[in-house]
């Protein structure tokens, strides 16, 4: 099975909800989502992501765009952007495999609301 992310694009008083990416190659700028699991709509995905990550509960509200995945090692793999908005939870209380002590998953996940206007930078 070919794997496919959903990403979620979530905007709150201008400004988006970030996952800052530190790794030893570099820093990165992500919104917040992951890999569809089989037997997963691309929606049940992202909620489970979103929330497993943030902490943060969504409701999907419609696609926004799909692309292909340019990050290193991903090239070609189809991520799917939806928007959506809070409905509960508290941001950094996710839980996750890649928040978890010894993850095979290097480095730090920063979660942070960026303003709008700042993205250019």
């Amino acid at each position: 099975m070919k794997q496919e992310r959903s990403r979620a694009i979530i905007i709150s008083n201008n400004k988006i909800l970030l996952v800052k990416r530190t790794k030893k190659e570099g820093i990165y700028w992500a919104c917040p989502g992951g890999l569809i699991e089989e037997g997963e709509s691309k929606e049940e995905a992202l909620i489970r992501e979103v929330c497993e990550e943030t902490g943060l509960a969504v409701k999907v509200k419609n696609l926004f765009i799909n692309l292909p995945s340019k990050k290193p090692g991903c090239e070609g793999q189809m991520e799917y952007f939806y928007l959506a908005d809070v409905i509960g939870g508290k941001l950094g209380t996710g839980n996750g495999p890649e928040l978890q002590p010894n993850t095979k998953y290097f480095g730090t996940y920063d979660f942070q609301w960026y303003d709008i206007t700042d993205l250019s930078n």
